[in-house]
């Protein structure tokens, strides 16, 4: 799903996908780490909400994803043959 997304016109040059985790979401991660893989591109994982500073020591940390650069081409593809 990701990946179609990506290469929508409306897209174009995107270069990052940006995301806040939890650290025990391994699904989440997954999805991500596998969406840097398939461009071979990088996925950095930074801190920003912090559980005592931001959510009252109730909520897990949040974790930013942040994957790319991407180089995705949203040329539409002409799909017609000449006649």
């Amino acid at each position: 799903m990701l990946d179609e997304l990506l290469t929508r016109p409306a897209q174009a040059g995107v270069t990052h996908v940006l995301a806040t985790i939890t650290a025990d979401n391994a699904a989440s991660w997954a999805l991500f780490h596998g969406l840097a893989r398939r461009h071979d591109t990088t996925l950095d994982r930074s801190i920003v909400f912090e559980r005592d500073a931001h959510f009252a020591g109730v909520h897990p940390s949040e974790f930013q994803a942040r994957i790319g650069p991407f180089a995705i081409d949203t040329t539409p593809t002409d799909t017609t043959s000449p006649e």
